[in-house]
This record gives structure tokens, C-alpha cells and sequence, in this order.
């Protein structure tokens, strides 16, 4: 059993350990081979597939999913439905309004494809200076929209992933 509080502590993780943690509750220990740990009742990753689908969460089960199997085949849907949600809520901030008007606002779109390439390969992120450097933003600027869409989409997944443990294991 492991004692950290890291939530990727290995290169790669059983789907069901994933949503374990994502979920945020208990702790699941990887069986081996009969001896030691217990078996995840949730099975193979279809079901846990099927168990995230049954989420009411649209955007947390896509997202959940991606960092669950650890796959980009669904970001562009997450970015599409995400974007012209955050796009209202920040334009209405003052502070963002004049940041993402007119041909800035694909600047959003780039944050929400970085926030989902961290959250489904923690390993490979880079340094925000040098995002923001690429995007020609402020660093601070570029870090506060950062972070309002890696909250966002960390309570959908967590959402989801709390669907899908219930579903799963009916408590």
C-alpha cells in the first residue's frame, strides 16, 4: 500500500486505482497475482467506462474518462463544450474582458488544451512562464485562467468519478 498523497505516483496506473483517487475516497491497493492487496470489484476498464457514462456530469465524465484511460480522443468535445462556457463567465470579469475579446479569446481555448494535457499526463507538463510566453500573455494573467479552468474541470472529473465509484460499488 502506498503512503503518498501523490495522485500519479506511477508512470502507469490501473483505470480503477485512477478513479479510486479521483473519487477521492478510500484507498485501493493493486492485487498481486492472489497474494496480498484486494481485487477491484469494478472488474475490466469497461466497466468502469460504463460506470462513468452513467455520470449525469457531461463535461466531468468526458474529462474523467480522458484521465482515466489516459487518452486525447475526446479533448476536443471538452474544449468545445467548456469553452463558450468560460468564455461568458470570464468576459464578465473585468479583469478578463479585454484579455480574451475578439481574436484573443482562442487564447481560452489554448489554456483549456493545456489544462486537459496536465491533467491526463502530469508528468509532461510545462512551466506556465513559458506558455504564457508562447500565447504573448501576462504570466499572472495567463496563471489566473489557468487555474479558474483546472478547478473547474478537476470538480466536474471528481463529480463524475464519484458517480461512477457509487454506481460501481452502491454506496
Amino acid at each position: 500500500m502506498r503512503q503518498s498523497n501523490d495522485l500519479w505516483g506511477r508512470a502507469r496506473l490501473e483505470p480503477a486505482e485512477i478513479l479510486e483517487r479521483l473519487a477521492g475516497r478510500g484507498c485501493y491497493v493493486v492485487p498481486h497475482g492472489g497474494r496480498g492487496g484486494k481485487p477491484s470489484p469494478a472488474g475490466t476498464p469497461a466497466d468502469i467506462a460504463h460506470a462513468l457514462a452513467s455520470s449525469q456530469h457531461t463535461i466531468g465524465k468526458m474529462v474523467a474518462l480522458a484521465i482515466v484511460f489516459q487518452s486525447s480522443a475526446s479533448f476536443q468535445s471538452i474544449i468545445d463544450q467548456t469553452y463558450a462556457e468560460h468564455l461568458r463567465a470570464l468576459q464578465h470579469a473585468p479583469q478578463y474582458a479585454k484579455m480574451l475579446e475578439g481574436p484573443r479569446c482562442a487564447r481560452l481555448r489554448l489554456v483549456i488544451q493545456f489544462v486537459m494535457n496536465d491533467l491526463v499526463w502530469p508528468k509532461r507538463a510545462e512551466r506556465n512562464a513559458t506558455r504564457a510566453k508562447a500565447m504573448k500573455m501576462r504570466k499572472g494573467d495567463f496563471g489566473q485562467i489557468y487555474r479558474y479552468v483546472v478547478s473547474y474541470l478537476e470538480a466536474e472529473a471528481k463529480n463524475a468519478a464519484s458517480d461512477a465509484r457509487d454506481f460501481l460499488y452502491g454506496d
